[in-house]
């Protein structure tokens, strides 16, 4: 994870996919995270958010190029969050703290 401070992690990009871009932020976080989502398609986007079980924790669609919190219910842990959009997909994997 890229390191901006002495030890801070702010902002998370997943190496690119041609098409979709994910940058999550912040990571690790004890509330929720920002999830900011670009495409130069306008086609829908699935979010879905596991644990590290492979469980849906969450699920919604939306927009590129708006941002959306996820996390916000669920408890501490590791968390994989899946962005899809037609063929493309980009995975993050964030660290929520309690």
């Amino acid at each position: 994870l890229p390191l901006t401070g002495p030890g801070a992690i702010t902002k998370y990009t997943e190496p690119l996919v041609p098409g979709l871009s994910v940058t999550a932020w912040p990571n690790p976080t004890v509330n929720f995270f920002n999830l900011k989502v670009n495409s130069p398609d306008k086609e829908m986007v699935q979010i879905r958010m596991y644990d590290m079980a492979g469980k849906l924790v969450q699920a919604r669609r939306g927009v590129p190029g708006e941002t959306y919190i996820v996390g916000e219910g669920a408890g501490s842990g590791t968390y994989i969050i899946e962005v899809s959009q037609g063929t493309k997909k980009q995975m993050v994997k964030l660290v929520k703290r309690n």
